[in-house]
């Protein structure tokens, strides 16, 4: 083996056999699909299944996977993704030059009604990260810290990848030494915040970040509703709140910016749940990681990320 793949999956076997379908698998490669206590259980007909008893969520998918991998070289990939054909020469390729970077593809969408790589498809080349940022959403302003934008430009290219602030998640490449050394996503819930915390440790232990040139991935948009997303608010929030106490130097403000608009009940729901894992211990020991680990130390608010 020189390779494994590791794919979360969450009730999306449809978007699931897509994938795999278009994922040519090498003798050479491993696949781990890491079923994430889906309703009905995942099947990944050619790859190796590790079940979660209940959903955990995308980051404590990604650790088992990546646990279990034979190989030190690794990809780690949405099941709702589909890389473009010649995908494995290049992460191959970028994996013997860079192996102690975190190497992301250009990213591109797709939905229902359109196809993946299609003619005049918007690129996007990794993204930044906004230390805070305002956005409108359902009629009032959505408060939020450590936000990874879009960069719909390329980079000045050396060889072939180009650096850039943020990796996006759609398909990336990397190492379990280089993974375990800032320690996965250990605490984060489901979504939101996944590529700019990782980011961010990789950054701040010294490790640069690359999208790739010459290789691209079509995440299929839309697969949840806007209708569905709401009850998830709180755990979206709740990861934001953890980088809050865990990353900065002083926690109080960054987590007070959350909430400098009134009647967000999404966040105070968030913060419950915060404090429900600080009586654990399990926040203590994510921010103690860091102290050790970074480089740089905390995040000072304000600083520029």
């Amino acid at each position: 083996m020189e390779l494994t793949i590791i794919i979360p999956a969450y009730n999306c076997q449809v978007e699931l056999d897509n994938s795999l379908r278009v994922l040519d698998n090498p003798v050479t490669t491993q696949i781990i699909v890491v079923d994430d206590g889906s309703q009905v259980p995942i099947r990944a007909e050619g790859a190796q299944v590790i079940r979660h008893s209940r959903n955990q969520g995308v980051g404590a998918a990604f650790d088992t996977g990546v646990a279990a991998a034979q190989t030190e070289k690794i990809i780690l990939m949405g099941a709702d993704v589909i890389p473009q054909e010649g995908w494995y020469c290049e992460a191959m390729d970028i994996l013997d030059v860079h192996p102690m970077a975190i190497t992301c593809a250009i990213s591109s969408g797709f939905t229902a009604k359109e196809a993946p790589f299609r003619p005049r498809r918007p690129l996007r080349y990794g993204a930044f990260i906004l230390p805070t940022y305002e956005k409108k959403w359902t009629g009032h302003i959505l408060q939020d810290i450590i936000q990874a934008k879009w960069n719909p430009r390329a980079p000045e290219w050396e060889g072939n990848v180009g650096r850039i602030g943020c990796v996006l998640g759609a398909f990336y490449l990397t190492t379990k030494t280089l993974y375990n050394n800032i320690g996965g996503w250990m605490g984060h819930k489901h979504w939101g915040g996944l590529e700019p915390m990782i980011s961010l440790r990789a950054k701040r232990s010294g490790y640069p970040l690359f999208v790739a040139r010459d290789l691209e991935a079509a995440h299929h948009f839309g697969r949840t509703t806007v209708q569905e997303r709401p009850p998830q608010w709180p755990l979206y929030f709740y990861n934001k709140i953890m980088m809050a106490e865990t990353m900065f130097e002083d926690p109080e403000s960054a987590w007070k910016f959350l909430y400098s608009h009134d009647g967000n009940n999404w966040v105070r729901k968030g913060h419950e749940m915060v404090k429900k894992e600080m009586q654990t211990g399990l926040i203590q020991d994510i921010r103690e990681f860091h102290r050790q680990h970074w480089v740089n130390g905390l995040i000072k608010i304000g600083e520029e990320l």
